[in-house]
């Protein structure tokens, strides 16, 4: 009856519950790679979304305290890319600033970019010669 069960609940919901054992073992790796392929099939899954980026938060954590900032930078932008919490965001970019601040310049100068053809794109066209006087 129990495999049953299984085969009825849809393969992300396996998938997640598999996840959080692993996560509440403090089996990072494998929860990892549960959620990652729990978020492939449900991107829009807001829990699994939010279980995947802690995943990648818990593990950049503990790459960080073995010395592995690399290993930690790059579980960090992941984790930046998947998430959509400004709070979740912020925080991550403190970390990755204090891990790479190469990285932290490069993504604030793309930030800036950003912010800038955003501003020029909401600009009517005829405002560049209104400053002009005749």
């Amino acid at each position: 009856m129990l495999i049953a069960q299984e085969i009825a609940q849809p393969v992300y919901d396996v998938l997640y519950s598999e996840g959080v054992k692993a996560y509440v073992l403090s089996d990072y790796e494998s929860a990892k790679e549960k959620f990652s392929n729990a978020y492939a099939v449900a991107p829009g899954n807001t829990k699994i979304r939010n279980m995947y980026v802690n995943t990648l938060i818990k593990l950049g954590e503990n790459s960080v305290n073995s010395g592995q900032d690399d290993e930690a930078l790059s579980l960090f932008l992941q984790a930046d890319e998947i998430s959509n919490n400004p709070e979740v965001k912020a925080a991550l970019a403190e970390m990755i600033a204090v891990i790479s601040p190469e990285e932290a310049l490069r993504r604030q100068e793309t930030n800036q970019v950003i912010a800038e053809v955003r501003e020029n794109q909401n600009q009517p066209t005829g405002s560049q010669n209104s400053d002009q006087t005749t």
